[in-house]
């Protein structure tokens, strides 16, 4: 593998800046559905809730879950055992597993880890984002004290214990009749450089996250598991690993978890992702899904681990290193292929506001928040201007470049890079931004120091930075 990588340039950290976190997935879908004159109505801050309409339909998302059937698949997804139990009766290859309700007690799940044998995997019978699983438990001691963890500490009242399979794991999203896109998901590591301490070097990987949109959210935090691997390989957070060396800090591969990703979609075999897909197929009504697929390089043994109805889909626009998918588009395309073709030109490079969108919702006022349409722009030109002040303040040059901008119907920003300077971002129909300009200058005494194009995105609005 080399360390090659790219995002989707339509989704690039610019465009999705103020959705970081949450609102990543469903901002995305929405912003694509948007872009190709498509009615956008968001309904929660974190996009619990929004629909996207075209003249013959409306469809209601939860993040990427397509909401139908009184929500029946999501509920169904949330029990891992039984979905497991409709994968099997499909013909999907599955691990062998048990579930321990409220009454069951230690002994049991003890004589069953024997009877299937170690190594064994302890997890939540209802559960997301990798929380209390626990992998590779290789004795009667390990399977107490996850076990209790889970029951006692964490609260959980029905825990299964399944046999562990020795591979990778693999997060592949199925649309449809085809496995779109497949990440491979590594566990939280640091990689020794001969100098920095474990504790340091979780630090710098951390702050290399948070430059990621997707992973940001999903940080190496310090906790038991972390502990217990740093202590088994013979190390402590103080310790300096070597270089070169790479230290695994958890054995789950969840992004969330501080892991890592890299794109594998024209890598892995066909035959994998025919029993990705086969697997949706097997919950009635189900279009599109997250896969987690355990895979082994060496005996092109697999197995499908669980089904991921509200599947973040960053994970696969996003990864480390490779090629991140464009899942937005192709989900649109999906649902609704009367669109495909139909954005503008230059859409990529504009986005609505999330942030002004979050803001209305998080009140009790507002219900819902309807994305005005899609700036219908021709011959478009896009400019960046810096402007020196010289008879009025910055601040005073800001407010009338605004409401010129306003005026001039401009998408951009203005901003106060340095003393007696003004920033100016202006994208819009070619002879307005002209016209812009030259009034900035006649009207307003400003005089232009700098002038480019600009390549980066912009909100569908005119914003002070």
């Amino acid at each position: 593998m080399d360390d090659f990588v790219s995002w989707p340039q339509p989704f690039s950290a610019t465009a999705v800046k103020d959705a970081y976190g949450k609102p990543l997935c469903g901002y995305c879908i929405s912003l694509e559905a948007w872009r190709r004159g498509l009615a956008v109505k968001v309904k929660h801050a974190d996009y619990n809730k929004y629909t996207i309409s075209s003249k013959d339909k409306t469809l209601t998302f939860n993040k990427s879950l397509l909401v139908k059937d009184r929500n029946r698949i999501r509920k169904l997804s949330k029990d891992k055992h039984r979905v497991k139990e409709l994968l099997s009766q499909y013909g999907v290859n599955v691990p062998r597993g048990e579930v321990f309700g409220p009454d069951a007690i230690l002994d049991d799940a003890l004589s069953y880890a024997k009877s299937i044998g170690y190594p064994v995997v302890v997890k939540p019978l209802v559960g997301s984002l990798g929380d209390g699983v626990f992998t590779n438990i290789a004795t009667d001691e390990e399977l107490v004290t996850y076990y209790k963890y889970l029951k006692e500490e964490a609260n959980e009242s029905s825990v299964i214990v399944e046999k562990h399979f020795s591979g990778n794991d693999y997060r592949a999203f199925v649309i449809g009749d085809e496995a779109v896109a497949i990440v491979k998901r590594i566990p939280a590591n640091v990689k020794g450089d001969g100098k920095s301490t474990i504790d340091q070097l979780i630090s710098k990987k951390n702050a290399f996250k948070k430059l990621n949109p997707f992973l940001s959210k999903g940080l190496i935090k310090k906790d038991r598991e972390v502990h217990d691997y740093i202590n088994k390989s013979g190390y402590s957070l103080d310790s300096v690993l070597p270089e070169g060396e790479v230290l695994f800090l958890r054995g789950k591969a969840n992004a969330s978890a501080g892991g890592d990703t890299v794109d594998f979609t024209d890598r892995i075999p066909q035959r994998v992702k025919d029993a990705a897909v086969l697997a949706v197929k097997a919950i009635d009504g189900l279009e599109h899904c997250g896969v987690d697929v355990l895979f082994d390089e060496e005996s092109e043994e697999y197995c499908i681990l669980e089904l991921n109805t509200r599947a973040q889909i960053g994970v696969n626009m996003y990864p480390v290193e490779g090629e991140g998918r464009n899942v937005p588009a192709l989900l649109v395309d999906h649902y609704f292929p009367e669109s495909k073709g139909k954005s503008a030109k230059f859409s990529t490079r504009i986005a609505f506001n999330n942030q002004k969108v979050r803001n209305a919702l998080r009140g009790s006022v507002i219900d819902e928040v309807s994305i005005s349409p899609f700036p219908r722009l021709s011959s478009i030109l896009r400019r960046r201007f810096v402007f020196s002040c010289s008879r009025v303040s910055p601040a005073t040059a800001s407010d009338r470049v605004a409401r010129l901008a306003k005026r001039y119907g401009i998408l951009g920003f203005v901003r106060s890079p340095s003393e007696g300077k003004i920033e100016v971002v202006a994208v819009g129909a070619r002879q307005k931004v002209i016209d812009f300009k030259n009034k900035a200058v006649s009207r307003m005494a400003l005089s232009i120091e700098e002038e480019a194009k600009w390549r980066r995105t912009v909100k569908n609005c005119f914003e002070r930075l």
